[in-house]
C-alpha cells in the first residue's frame, strides 16, 4: 500500500465526537423501541403454570404390635315357656308292580330208581352217573369207584341180568329198570341175609379175594355169567373177566374161584 492510501485509512478510522454521539443515541433508541415491543408482547403473552414433580424414596416404619386381652363374661338367660305339640301327618300311598319270579333252570327231576328189588325216590342231576346216586344218594358203598373212566370193572352192576358200568352210565338212563348191586347178591330164601351165596364162597375157599376192593365187581360180572352160562370153561371165564382189573394181580385164584362156583351151583 502507498504512504497515500495509508494517511486515507487512518482518517476514515478516526470517528469524531459527533459521530460517536449521533451513534450511541441512535442505538438507545433502538433499544428503547426494542424494550417497548418486548414489553408490550409480554403483556400480551399467556404465562402457563409450570408443574414439576419430585419423587422421593418411600420409607415403611413398622412399630411393634400391643395385644390387649380383656376379661370375658358370658351371660345365660334361659327363658321358659308353654310347650306347643304339632302333629303333621301324611299318607302317600304307592304302587309298585311286583317283579316276576323266574323259576331257576332245572337240571334234573326226581327219579324211583328199582335197586335190589326195592323202590327208591331220589332227586338226581340230569349228570349224575348211577354210580353216584348208589353211593352218594342211597349208601350202597359196596359198589366201588377206581378209575372213575370205565377201565377198571370196579363199579360193574346188573341192569336187567346184564353187567353194565355205572360210572359210565346216566341215572336217568336206569329208571324203570331193575339195578343189582353187590349188596343184593344173596343166597335164596330162607338163607337170604345170613349167609354168603356160592359165588362169594368160591371165592372166599379159593382165596380169590386179596385185599377185596376189586372183589364186588368181579363177583357182579361172574353171577351175569353163570347166569348165562352154568358151565364156562376157562377161556370162557377170561374172556368175560377180561373188563376186570385187580390190583392184587390174583388173576389164577379168581379164575379158580369162578370155575369153583360153577361146579357147585347155585
Amino acid at each position: 500500500m502507498s504512504a497515500e492510501n495509508v494517511d486515507d485509512a487512518k482518517k476514515n478510522s478516526k470517528i469524531s465526537r459527533r459521530n460517536f454521539v449521533v451513534g450511541v443515541g441512535a442505538g438507545v433508541i433502538v433499544a428503547a423501541i426494542a424494550g417497548a415491543g418486548a414489553e408490550s408482547m409480554l403483556k400480551k403473552a399467556t404465562i402457563l403454570p409450570v408443574t414439576s414433580t419430585e419423587t422421593g424414596p418411600t420409607s415403611t416404619v413398622t412399630g411393634p404390635t400391643t395385644t390387649v386381652t380383656g376379661p370375658t363374661t358370658t351371660k345365660t338367660s334361659t327363658v321358659t315357656g308353654p310347650t306347643s305339640t304339632v302333629t303333621n301327618t301324611v299318607t302317600s300311598t304307592v304302587t309298585t308292580t311286583p317283579t316276576p319270579v323266574v323259576a331257576p333252570p332245572t337240571y334234573g327231576e326226581l327219579m324211583t330208581l328199582n335197586v335190589n328189588g326195592a323202590d327208591y325216590s331220589v332227586y338226581a342231576d340230569y349228570r349224575w352217573t348211577l354210580l353216584d346216586v348208589i353211593r352218594d344218594k342211597l349208601n350202597l358203598g359196596g359198589t366201588k369207584r377206581w378209575c372213575d373212566n370205565g377201565e377198571c370193572g370196579s363199579c360193574t352192576v346188573l341192569i336187567g341180568g346184564k353187567p353194565i358200568l355205572s360210572c359210565m352210565t346216566l341215572a336217568v338212563e336206569a329208571q324203570g329198570k331193575s339195578i343189582l348191586t353187590i349188596e343184593g347178591v344173596r343166597p335164596p330164601a330162607p338163607n337170604a341175609g345170613t349167609t354168603l351165596n356160592y359165588i362169594q364162597q368160591a371165592f372166599v375157599d379159593n382165596d380169590g379175594t386179596q385185599c377185596g376192593f376189586c372183589t364186588p365187581g368181579i363177583i357182579m360180572e361172574t353171577t351175569a355169567l353163570l347166569a348165562a352160562n352154568p358151565h364156562p370153561t376157562s377161556q370162557q371165564v377170561k374172556d368175560a373177566l377180561s373188563g376186570n382189573l385187580c390190583r392184587c394181580g390174583c388173576y389164577p385164584q379168581i379164575l379158580n374161584s369162578v370155575l369153583a362156583a360153577a361146579k357147585v351151583g347155585p
